[in-house]
This record gives structure tokens, C-alpha cells and sequence, in this order.
């Protein structure tokens, strides 16, 4: 019998609202003989739903208690300040370790949270964490030239694509048009890409993703709307419409080229409405939780210390601080500090007992021996702190429709386990069917919660945003027919992709192989296997260097994970 072969193919941010939308008008034929074929499951994400979390997740079958990880940064150790994550900041095996260790082949291509590329026992292509074109993002690093040689213009992320767009139009032309061309155009790259890699290589294991589901779904959900409303919008017109239907025919082509492998089809989270922004920041300042500088006299500070070396205050400086301490005084403008880079001098820590980090809905406590400037005691003092923000933010009332804006208030130990529990937030705030979110910029006004993401940004502005819940499809020998399962988690792909492929289970994941997604006959001839071990190999250094941040907090930037 020949060894078994899957193709793994993450759809970033696919949802099943859309699937089954199209499928129903039969704009997706091999997804859709795909669902009849094989299992469907939603598949349950990581808390928060960001791909930042949820990627590690799946990668390495362990939650974000053992790897850390819940937003596209993190605290520095005994600092306020941020450092960005990459896949050099995951620990640990991960699925293509466990595949190579037994001496199976991989193909890995543009996994999210994957640079810098680690060897393996195939190819690796690194994802949206590499800087650039300029970084090595392959395994092995001579296969970069290789790539470049067959797609001269190979971009990592939109954003690079975008700088060539702009400078074809020489003009600033419509963003929202500019960037539909640039999701594309994206998307018909990584479909080459894909199938280039899948060709070339004798893989056991090809595990790839599509971005462009979540780039195309942040900014143009309401394309999908306006297509439940009644309205016909084709591949060309919709970056949305694209993502799914161009996606279905690279499928297509696939299994009729591969027609022995098994497949698996996922997202890391799902996708759905925005409808508003929660400014978390103000919330928390208005209770006396956060006590933030204003910006004037952040700037006064800095002022006044380049003043001094020169002997004199600016008087314009002087006039503008003034100015702006009035406004504050009135409660007209705050200044988030995460955005800042400089929180140390943005924060009054002396007086600040929670502040937020990022837009996911993370809290910590500023917790005596923790923080640089911990004031909150350990113990009772920090119980009472979290038990506080707990009761404010359940109270909490959208005052344009009276109902309750949060769906839950999480402690971190009620989400995840394991020794890296203490880098993750405190608390995590889960709103409203998370079709409110926490907004990055606040510029809000006291006692003012919530806004419209097209107040913040008129021309690119995100209509969609993430759900908890994304898709699995599994098809091929050994997997029911038409079977829904009744559950599934993100931590339990890499055990079920190792079971597929013939393999052990690895001893320490958190998920569980989805032993119902196949046949009782194929069940009952291959009993699972535990015990699989492997040695994490020798990794580079996962830091980057300051143009690297530049780089990367500029695509982040771009997709609208930083304002």
C-alpha cells in the first residue's frame, strides 16, 4: 500500500457564512464536492480569534499557555515597552518537526508566524513575519534564488505589492480600488507560488496558505452584504468574491493533478461584521484603572530637555503645550501610549493599576514584581483589581441600543495552561460576538466608548472582522462521506494530520486526534499510536534588527493591526 500523502491548505480567515453563501449558488464546485465527499467541522480558534495566537496554536498543537503568544507583539521582560513576535518565538516542535523526524518530506509555504524558515526535511517558504525580499525566507536558503528566478516579483504581503501599484498609477487614485487590485493580484501570486511548489516537489506533507480570504474580508465584508441583499458581484469586482471562487479552481486543478492525496482544508478563525469600536484605553482611564500623560505634556517633557541643552524654551513649543493641556483639561483628546513606543513616558505608572495592549482585548494588572513599576500587590490587591475590571465591564451598555457589549471577562488561568501563563494578559475581554472590537487608536473623548471604524479611517476603513469559529474540511482515504462533526479545535489539527499520515502521536499536545472524522473500518485497522518524539532542531535568532521592526510594523500598519 502506498504511504499516505496530504495536502494541508490553510484559507486565512475562511469562514462558512461565505462558504455555504456560494456553495448554495454554485459558485464553488470543489469546495462544494469536497463537503460532499468528506467531513466538515467548525473549527473552534484560540481566545483571542488573531492569527498571531491561532497559527502557533495549530503549528504546534499546544495552547497559548505553553507557547505565549496572543498578539502580533509582546512585553519585554521587566519593561512596558513591545518587541515583535516571529516564528523564531515559538518554542518547541511543530507539525513539520514531527513529519520530518520520521523521515516524511514537507513543503511548507507561507505559514503566518514561520520566519525566520527553520530546516526541514523538504522546503520552507516563511509567511507575512519575514521583512522582506531581502531577508532569507527559505529552506534551504539556495532555493530563494531559485523562486525569485521563476516569480521576479514574488511579495511577501499586499504591502509590497501596494508600493508597486501606487507608483504605476503615479497618483493616489482611490485606496479602497488600489488595494482591491493589490489583494488580486496577491492572490493570484501565492496560487503560482503554491502550485509551483507542489509540482517541484516530492512532498509527503504540503502545508500552504492563502492570505487573501482575511485581507480581502477586513476591508470588503460588505461586499459579502451587499451580495445577501440581492447584489451579483463577480471575481473581478470583489477581492472577497475572489479569495473564495479563485481559491476553488486552483482546488480543482489540484485534486484532478493529485487524485490520491488526502486533503484538509482550515482557517484559523472565521470571519463576520464590524460593527464598532470599544475604546478599551478610555474605559479604563475614566475609571481611574489607567492614568495617562496627556500628549502635551509628553511632549513638554521632551521639549524642555532639548530646550535646556540649546538655553532657551521655544515659545511656539510653549504655546502648543499650553493649548493642548486646556484641551485635555476639558477631556477633548487622549493619546493611546501602545502606538507611542515610548509607554514609560506616555503612562503614569504611579497611579495606573490595568492598562491594555493591542486590539484583541488584552489586559494586564501593573503588578508589584512583575512590571518595572508594579504598584498592584500580589494576591488580594491583583484578585481585587481583576474582580473589579470583571464588574465594570459586564455592567457595560451600548447606550445606542441599551444591550450588554461584552460577552465575557476572562482570567487568563480560565483560558490557558502552561509555563509561559505568565506573559499573557491578565484578562480577556471577549465583546459582543466579537463584532465590536478594541480599537488600537484612541482619540475618543471622556466618557465616549465606542465609535465607527470609518470615523477613524474614512478611506480604509475594516468592515469585517474575526469570529471564533472557522472551518475544517477533510477528504480522501480512510475519511467519512458527508459527515458534520460535532466539534473541533485548532489544537487538534496536528494530531489528526500525524494520524492521517500514518504517523505516532506526539507525547505533550493539548488536542486530540478527531478520531470521527474517519471510518470505523480505518479506525478500528490503524489504533493510534503515542510516544512520537523529536528533537527541536537548531533555530536562528528570532529577533529582528530596527530596520526589520521598521519593516514589520509598517506591514502591520498596513493590514490595520497597528494605526
Amino acid at each position: 500500500m502506498a504511504s499516505p500523502r496530504l495536502i494541508l491548505l490553510g484559507l486565512d480567515g475562511a469562514t462558512f457564512t461565505v462558504i455555504d453563501f456560494l456553495v448554495a449558488r454554485g459558485r464553488l464546485p470543489h469546495l462544494a464536492a469536497l463537503l460532499q465527499e468528506g467531513v466538515r467541522a467548525r473549527l473552534e480558534s484560540t481566545v483571542p480569534p488573531h492569527s498571531a495566537a491561532a497559527w502557533p496554536s495549530l503549528v504546534t498543537g499546544k495552547n497559548p499557555g505553553r507557547h505565549g503568544l496572543y498578539d502580533f507583539y509582546r512585553r519585554q521582560p521587566e519593561s512596558y515597552r513591545l518587541e515583535l513576535i516571529n516564528g523564531g518565538s515559538v518554542a518547541g516542535p511543530k507539525l513539520w518537526d514531527f513529519v520530518g523526524a520520521a523521515g516524511k518530506r514537507v513543503c511548507v509555504f507561507n505559514v503566518p508566524i514561520s520566519y525566520p524558515p527553520e530546516p526541514v526535511n523538504g522546503v520552507m517558504v516563511s509567511g507575512m513575519d519575514t521583512p522582506g525580499r531581502a531577508s532569507e525566507f527559505t529552506f534551504p536558503p539556495s532555493f530563494k534564488q531559485e523562486l525569485l528566478a521563476h516569480f521576479p516579483g514574488y511579495s511577501i504581503e499586499i504591502d509590497e505589492l501596494e508600493g508597486a501599484v501606487w507608483r504605476k498609477e503615479r497618483s493616489g487614485g482611490d485606496p479602497r480600488a488600489r488595494r482591491r487590485q493589490t489583494i488580486l493580484a496577491h492572490l493570484e501570486q501565492q496560487l503560482a507560488v503554491a502550485n509551483f511548489l507542489l509540482a517541484r516537489e516530492p512532498w509527503d506533507l504540503f502545508f500552504g496558505v492563502i492570505v487573501a480570504p482575511d485581507r480581502a474580508q477586513h476591508l470588503f465584508w460588505s461586499d459579502f452584504e451587499e451580495m445577501q441583499r440581492g447584489k451579483e458581484l463577480s471575481a473581478e469586482a470583489s477581492p472577497l468574491v475572489a479569495a473564495y471562487e479563485r481559491a476553488d479552481a486552483a482546488i480543482g486543478k489540484w485534486r484532478a493533478q493529485y487524485p490520491d492525496r488526502s486533503w484538509v482544508i482550515l482557517s484559523d478563525h472565521g470571519f463576520g461584521a464590524l460593527e464598532k469600536e470599544f475604546y478599551l484605553d478610555q474605559f479604563l482611564a475614566d475609571r481611574g484603572l489607567l492614568c495617562l500623560r496627556s500628549p502635551w505634556e509628553r511632549t513638554w517633557r521632551l521639549g524642555t530637555l532639548a530646550a535646556r541643552k540649546a538655553g532657551q524654551i521655544p515659545g511656539l513649543l510653549k504655546a502648543l503645550v499650553e493649548q493642548g493641556r486646556a484641551r485635555w483639561r476639558r477631556g477633548d483628546a487622549v493619546l493611546p501610549p501602545w502606538v507611542l513606543g515610548d509607554p514609560e513616558r506616555a503612562v503614569d505608572w504611579s497611579r495606573t493599576r490595568a492598562y491594555p495592549i493591542g486590539d484583541t482585548g488584552a489586559i494586564f494588572i501593573n503588578r508589584e514584581g512583575r512590571e518595572p513599576q508594579g504598584i498592584v500587590k500580589p494576591g488580594r490587591a491583583y484578585e481585587a483589581v481583576r474582580d473589579e475590571i470583571i464588574t465594570a465591564l459586564r455592567e457595560l451598555r451600548d447606550p445606542e441600543d441599551g444591550r450588554p457589549v461584552v460577552d465575557g471577562v476572562y482570567r487568563r488561568e480560565e483560558l490557558y495552561a502552561g509555563p509561559a501563563l505568565d506573559q499573557l494578559p491578565d484578562l480577556h475581554v471577549h465583546l459582543r460576538d466579537y463584532s465590536y472590537r478594541v480599537a488600537v487608536d484612541l482619540k475618543g473623548k471622556k466618557g465616549r466608548f465606542f465609535g465607527r471604524p470609518r470615523e477613524r479611517k474614512p478611506a480604509l476603513y475594516d468592515s469585517g472582522t474575526h469570529r471564533s469559529e472557522g472551518i475544517l474540511v477533510a477528504a480522501g482515504p480512510g475519511l467519512a462521506r458527508s459527515r458534520q462533526l460535532p466539534s473541533a479545535h485548532l489544537l487538534d489539527i496536528v494530531p489528526t494530520v500525524l494520524y492521517a499520515l500514518g504517523l505516532p502521536i506526539a507525547d505533550g499536545l493539548d488536542g486530540a486526534v478527531l478520531l470521527e472524522a474517519f471510518t470505523p473500518d480505518y479506525v478500528s485497522a490503524h489504533p493510534v499510536e503515542r510516544g512520537g518524539r523529536t528533537a527541536v532542531p537548531a533555530r536562528a535568532a528570532s529577533g529582528y534588527s530596527r530596520e526589520e521592526e521598521r519593516q514589520i510594523s509598517d506591514r502591520l500598519r498596513h493590514l490595520g493591526y497597528l494605526d
